[in-house]
């Protein structure tokens, strides 16, 4: 009996000694518990948030473990990559292409680097690689990176190209349609051009710069549904930026669509871009169906001159939103009404014909003339304001049936 009573006890003592020097183990090196994989995943984690400190400390943990672990450089790589270190980010892909000579998202990496480098020649090469392997899951990154080269070089016709077939492989792709955009305004398509950021929009809502263009191009053309939607989205979703300030001139110009001086409706001097909102039947009806489809994830996006984070849009932090005066502040009692706008015409007549339309289905509607800067007045056909913001929704949604219109809701404080 003693000696199995000793037995025991000498096991308890060697059972405690290993937990206490697990415990010690552990508290030395904090990372012991995790495997390789798991290393790996936490530093792509952290990358994706913006936390490159603590990306790399788990993913050189992870190096240290499996040096010739090729997912394990290619993180690395784009870790110091976004860190703005071009020398180490090289390495680590260089080493992820020798451990796996067809991995195609480390290939088109290494492309955008070198583009950014300037190297061209050595850009397309690493792109067309990524691209010659068939299992690549996201072949629309190097497809539109051949665009960026090439427009780089200043072959638009051959850039225009790739992001047409960048947008065949991934009918999403906000900003290959954003791009596509920029060129054929350059080649003065201009309705090519508007239908492509429209693409742009539809794909990605938060597309501020397609927005920005669509928005002016919409104006120029006398479309104000399209133009006011547009460019109030500018100001919402980028304040205090220059794209910001650029759509509130034009939003400025066409003031006298939103309110009058009559007594009973809102002074033109109490509207201001910063305080009215555009809504159209996309944003009042959330759950329907939408291009938009973000089902790549995000780290995998490593694209010329692009942050591959962000999928290169301009945000409002990155321009300097912090303390941007961009409205006049209103009162939490501030009394809101609703204006649904259905259309602008270059015509009184055209207006009169679609606004004895609407009367006819009992819509109660009326005509204004705005000042166009080139192309003198539009007649602008408006419901009567609605105080009720779900009255309102539903009256939009009666509108989606008519033809030759494209109601916008425009919220405006009441006096």
């Amino acid at each position: 009996m003693m000696k199995i009573q000793k037995r025991t006890q000498f096991l308890c003592l060697i059972l405690a000694l290993m937990l206490a020097s697990c415990a010690t183990t552990s508290e030395s090196d904090p990372f012991a518990r995790y495997s390789t994989d798991q290393l790996r995943q936490m530093g792509e984690k952290f990358l994706a948030g913006g936390e490159l400190v603590q990306a790399l400390k788990f993913l050189s943990q992870a190096e240290l473990r499996e040096p010739n672990n090729p997912s394990v450089q290619y993180y690395l790589g784009l870790a110091y990559d976004q860190r703005g270190s071009q020398a180490e980010a090289y390495d680590h892909y260089q080493k992820a292409l020798t451990a796996k000579p067809d991995y195609a998202e480390a290939s088109n990496a290494l492309g955008s680097l070198y583009a950014r480098q300037g190297k061209y020649d050595l850009a397309m090469d690493s792109f067309r690689k990524a691209l010659s392997n068939p299992m690549y899951s996201t072949p629309f990154y190097a497809q539109f990176n051949i665009g960026r080269v090439y427009e780089m070089k200043g072959d638009k016709d051959m850039a225009l190209q790739q992001y047409r077939e960048a947008v065949h492989l991934f009918p999403s792709y906000s900003l290959a349609y954003y791009r596509m955009g920029l060129i054929l305004e350059s080649f003065k398509r201009g309705d090519e051009a508007r239908q492509a950021y429209k693409m742009a929009i539809l794909s990605n809502p938060d597309n501020v710069e397609a927005h920005l263009r669509f928005g002016v191009m919409s104006y120029t053309a006398g479309e104000l549904e399209n133009a006011l939607y547009s460019l109030s989205r500018v100001v919402k979703l980028a304040p205090g930026t220059p794209m910001a300030e650029e759509a509130k001139r034009y939003l400025d110009s066409m003031k006298s669509v939103v309110g009058d001086q009559s007594k009973n409706s809102t002074p033109m001097g109490q509207i201001h871009a910063g305080n009215v909102e555009v809504l159209s039947n996309r944003d009042l009806m959330p759950e329907g169906p939408s291009l938009y489809t973000p089902s790549v994830p995000e780290i995998l996006k490593a694209q010329v001159e692009f942050d591959p984070r962000t999928d290169g849009i301009v945000t409002a932090a990155s321009e300097g939103k912090a303390g941007a005066d961009i409205a006049p502040s209103l009162s939490p009692e501030t009394q809101w009404k609703y204006i649904i706008q259905v259309g602008s015409f270059l015509t009184r007549e055209n207006a009169e014909k679609i606004q004895k339309r609407l009367e006819y289905r009992g819509y109660s509607t009326t005509i204004k003339d705005c000042r166009h800067k080139v192309l003198g007045s539009i007649f602008v056909v408006q419901l009567k304001p609605i105080v009720d913001e779900s009255k309102a929704g539903t009256v939009m949604v009666g509108l989606e049936s008519e033809k030759h219109v494209t109601p916008v809701l425009i919220k405006v404080p009441e006096p």
